[in-house]
């Protein structure tokens, strides 16, 4: 798994370009439901064998996150260092605006507690 979350914040890069596939797919949506679909079947590959653990959730996450931002989608996150400055254990909330926040918040708590 990358560790791409270092430092107190995060934000997409500006010249971040999308990916090939989203890009012949014409930027619509059937590249993003396409690879994560993929995603979906990897890992439920992976959890027949009895190897599904939080490793592989969270890095499965983190692929998510990274497609997110191949296809347009683009993050910007503050105060990661107070992640890193609290004493366990620590309960993290999101306001469930969204689905969105069940894919990539395990990604940016295994990078983050790590």
């Amino acid at each position: 798994m990358e560790a791409f979350l270092t430092g107190p914040t995060y934000d997409t890069r500006a010249d971040k370009r999308r990916d090939l596939g989203d890009r012949l797919f014409l930027n619509s949506r059937w590249y993003l439901v396409g690879a994560y679909v993929a995603e979906i079947f990897r890992t439920r590959s992976i959890a027949h064998k009895g190897k599904y653990d939080r490793a592989v959730w969270a890095d499965s996450s983190c692929r998510v996150f990274r497609l997110i931002e191949g296809c347009g989608g683009r993050f910007h996150l503050r105060g990661l260092d107070n992640i890193h400055t609290c004493h366990p254990p620590v309960v993290f909330i999101s306001n469930h605006m969204s689905t969105l926040e069940t894919f990539v918040l395990p990604c940016m708590i295994a990078l983050l507690s790590g």
